[in-house]
């Protein structure tokens, strides 16, 4: 070959492999989760031979996958060598040889190595060979994600691989059974398109409060219409001409009128398509206070080794009427959304990490949580009504100025008088209602579902009585003196439940000596006439 015309050959080679190579790096990001079917129907077969995950490039450039996997929901890692070419396909299968033999594609990898996709829903992580996150969703099997994919027969289908696939909204049950591994997806759309996200149908909006209108776009990118419609007839336009950016504020009038077939509407602001609306109607209301319903007993760190069964949250309702709670839901804390049940004035509603254990324990029933678990350091915890207002607001702690003997020495966190502000450490006390002792030979002390000392609210509120211990450290020699009592029993016991003293005084004032206690936290009972448990006062002997 003539040296010239190799020389150049080669420059014109160096030239385009410098230009091919940052497209193969900077297309990595191009690399789109396009299509799943997670639990094939009993006609196609078993999810151990027809589970698929579908991945396009929309890039420009081919895509190097070697060393790339599946992190989350399966795992897989594609082989040295695995090129994904521009506009092309490579479908991952828990049983390669079942999906190519029955959709007759070749573009097929796998098995999965472990995992398999969950039929309720789950998260998909895909990673580069830098353990790089290139793109991850959150499917599930429920509305707003299409519900038909879930063992009907068709697949999940992304309708643009343009759009974020994060969103349900962008993606749609295939049209064509069973799915599409390694085609085009059959509801894929090249035409604009715009999806209302939110208001879309049975939310509760109040009056003078401020809400965020939510939509997503594809193959749109012009300014945009937003108007609010009663049925058919168009009540008001909100906006003629906002940014297309997905996101629209928009602060409820107070004299717009309550109503419950509202609906929004988003268009070109030009005119004509694309356009939607909301799916369902949703509501326009008046300002409804949040009811008062407090968080008042907190069990965050059980004395128990390893998992945290003992794990509660009581709420008691200060109202004087039945609250409903559907629709509510905590948002800090745990994961938990309410029952359509009502709650009872003065009455409690216990969440628990393990209903069971409850009730193995104290011997009650209880509702558990969905998800999450409470934090031994301390944490918020909050909850809020089917309109999102916030009900309640907790965010406690394991230090000073709260009750330190919550933080696992067996007692829960206890707020005796729900009155109180319980935002206020000052508010909360260790329980002193000794329960069991536990396998591990801890005691546990709490009061799920029932007031301090056994005593009701109302009761509660006529209490003047006062206990005062003084000194307190002490050696075990110190005064107790009563206030607003004459009489009434004494009792003093360990932290493991254990009496050392009992005895009934008919004085208000009383000089107790213990020989040789062991040191450590006791508790000073005070029991009235009535047998009624009036106070309960920590001690310390040193």
């Amino acid at each position: 070959m003539n040296k010239r015309l190799y020389q150049s050959l080669l420059g014109l080679f160096l030239f385009l492999f410098i230009l091919v190579m940052p497209c193969l790096v900077n297309a990595q990001n191009l690399i789109v989760i396009n299509e799943l079917m997670y639990n094939p129907p009993p006609e196609l077969g078993d999810d151990d031979y027809y589970e698929y995950i579908e991945i396009t490039n929309i890039g420009e450039a081919a895509v190097d996958l070697s060393g790339w996997a599946f992190t989350d929901g399966i795992e897989f890692t594609f082989p040295s060598g695995t090129i994904i070419e521009p506009e092309a396909f490579i479908v991952i299968a828990a049983d390669p040889d079942s999906v190519m033999n029955y959709y007759g594609i070749q573009n097929v990898t796998g098995p999965f190595s472990d995992g398999k996709l969950n039929n309720g829903g789950e998260s998909i992580v895909l990673c580069d060979a830098e353990n790089i996150t290139i793109d991850s969703l959150e499917y599930d099997n429920d509305a707003p994600w299409p519900v038909t994919p879930d063992g009907n027969g068709p697949s999940l289908e992304l309708i643009n691989p343009f759009s974020n696939n994060e969103l349900s909204a962008n993606w749609a049950a295939s049209t064509v059974e069973f799915g599409t591994p390694g085609f085009v997806n059959s509801v894929f759309s090249q035409e604009p398109i715009i999806t209302v996200l939110s208001p879309n149908g049975g939310e509760f909006w109040i009056k003078e409060n401020i809400y965020d209108i939510e939509w997503t776009s594809v193959n749109f990118d012009q300014e945009i219409k937003i108007e609010l419609f009663s049925g058919s007839a168009l009540i008001e336009v909100l906006d003629s001409s906002t940014v297309n950016d997905g996101i629209w504020t928009w602060n409820i009038a107070a004299d717009l009128p309550s109503g419950n077939d509202y609906k929004i509407k988003i268009s070109n602001a030009s005119g004509g398509d694309p356009y939607d609306e909301s799916d369902q109607s949703f509501s326009i209301i008046e300002i409804v206070p949040a009811p008062d319903l407090v968080i008042s007993e907190i069990m965050y760190n059980p004395p128990e080794e390893g998992e945290d069964s003992l794990e509660f949250i009581e709420i008691y309702n200060n109202e004087n009427y039945a609250v409903n709670l559907s629709g509510f839901i905590f948002t800090e804390g745990i994961e938990y959304s309410f029952p359509d049940i009502a709650i009872e004035p003065e009455s409690f509603f216990v969440l628990a990490k393990d209903s069971l254990a409850m009730l193995h324990t104290f011997g009650m029933h209880s509702f558990q949580w969905e998800g999450g678990g409470l934090s031994n350091g301390g944490e918020e915890l909050e909850f809020r009504d089917r309109f999102n207002q916030v009900v309640d607001y907790v965010d406690y702690n394991d230090g000073l100025p709260w009750d330190t003997l919550a933080d696992g020495y067996g007692p829960s966190l206890t707020l005796c008088n729900p009155l109180n502000d319980n935002e206020l450490p000052g508010s909360w006390s260790a329980s002193t209602e000794f329960v069991c002792i536990n396998a591990a030979n801890d005691s546990i002390f709490a009061t799920p579902g029932n007031h301090c000392s056994g005593i009701g609210l109302r009761e509660q509120e006529n209490v003047v009585k006062t206990i005062f211990i003084y000194p307190n450290p002490n050696d075990g020699t110190f005064t107790i003196y009563l206030s607003g009592l004459n009489s009434a029993l004494i009792e003093i016991f360990s932290i493991n439940g254990a009496t050392v003293y009992s005895k009934y005084i008919n004085r208000s004032e009383v000089q107790i000596t213990l020989p040789d206690p062991n040191k450590g936290i006791y508790f000073v009972k005070v029991v009235d006439q009535g047998n009624k448990i009036v106070l309960v006062k920590k001690v310390i002997f040193q």
